[in-house]
């Protein structure tokens, strides 16, 4: 049965990786990506009832997924910090890297991105003083 989506998300790979389809690669993961989204929320959210969607089980899966994400955020950031005790003191890690390792998740990515770049501005401005 999972055949067809290990066989897409490898196609996806393959034309990632592959560096001459890079047309069809950038509009495979922005366009196509979102178009296929949409219809799959609208497929699914037209047949799906309140009372289907209002259940004790998939608040249990939504609340399993925040909690998921909640852990991997944190577990990246950790997990860099540790990086860094083993580093020398002039190479350290980012910590947001961690952060930003969630590939689903594009908007942590982005808002990671924001903070370290507020930090850095902080960061000299205090140097300047």
């Amino acid at each position: 049965m999972s055949v067809a989506l290990i066989g897409a998300l490898m196609f996806g790979n393959l034309i990632r990786v592959c560096g001459v389809l890079e047309r069809l690669s950038l509009s495979a993961q922005k366009e196509l990506a979102n178009l296929v989204t949409i219809l799959l929320g609208i497929t699914i959210g037209s047949t799906m009832t309140a009372e289907a969607f209002l259940d004790i089980r998939t608040l249990m899966i939504l609340g399993m997924g925040l909690v998921a994400f909640i852990f991997d955020t944190a577990g990246g950031v950790l997990f860099a910090k540790l990086i860094d005790l083993f580093l020398p003191k002039n190479r350290k890690v980012n910590p947001m890297i961690g952060a930003a390792g969630i590939s689903a998740f594009r908007c942590l990515e982005e808002l990671s991105r924001k903070w370290q770049q507020r930090m850095i501005r902080q960061t000299l401005s205090l140097c300047k003083r």
